[in-house]
Parts: structure tokens; sequence; C-alpha cells
């Protein structure tokens, strides 16, 4: 892993932007992050899934970002959903209520399906 402690992979699936994140998501990755997520939002009806399965460690600015990038991509009539979240960062979105707020799966494949559909 790079010192900058986070890998992203972006492809295509199933009319999904996938994006595989590994490593943390802190002051020193969060602007690389912003970089590639956020013109992938503002397209039209962009289709979002973050595999987050190789997360170990998100900030408060990354809840907050992922919060805020679910809501433009629906905005956009698209849809922007997280997958696969380890359950020490799973038990962090619980306590700051944001489990009803994002569209939250237990593994990419379970997230494709819905998120190509709607």
């Amino acid at each position: 892993m790079p010192a900058e402690q986070l890998d992203i992979e972006i492809k295509e699936e199933s009319g999904v932007t996938v994006i595989k994140l590994a490593g943390m998501i802190d002051a020193l990755t969060i602007e690389r992050l912003k970089q590639v997520i956020e013109p992938l939002c503002f397209g039209a009806e962009p289709r979002i899934v973050v595999d987050c399965a190789e997360l170990q460690y998100v900030n408060s600015i990354g809840f907050g970002l992922f919060f805020a990038w679910h809501r433009t991509c629906r905005n956009k009539g698209g849809e922007f959903a997280l997958a696969g979240i380890p359950e020490k960062i799973l038990g962090i979105v619980r306590i700051l209520g944001l489990g009803n707020a994002l569209s939250i799966y237990s593994s990419l494949e379970e997230a494709l399906g819905p998120v190509a559909r709607k």
C-alpha cells in the first residue's frame, strides 16, 4: 500500500461504477478520495457502489462525505451505496445514526442489483 495509505480502484460493472477502497480514509487521504469520487457524483444519474470491504478506518470527514455523495447522487436521479463495510466501521455508522440515511449492503454482489435497477 502506498504511503498515503489508501488504494482506490475504479471499474464498471453492470452499469454501475464500483470504487474499491483499501486502507484508511483520514486527513492524509481525504483530498485524493474527493478528487476521485466527487466528479462521478455529478454525472447524469450516477450509479456508484463503494466497496468498503478492505477499509480499516474512516474519519468523521469521510462519513460526512459519504452522506453528501449519497444525497447528491439521489438528487441527480442516481444512487450511491456502500458495500461490505467491516463491522468495526459499521458500528460507528450506527452510532452516528447514518445507518438509515445511507444505502448500505453487506456485500458488493448484494449492492449491484438494486443500484443498477434504480
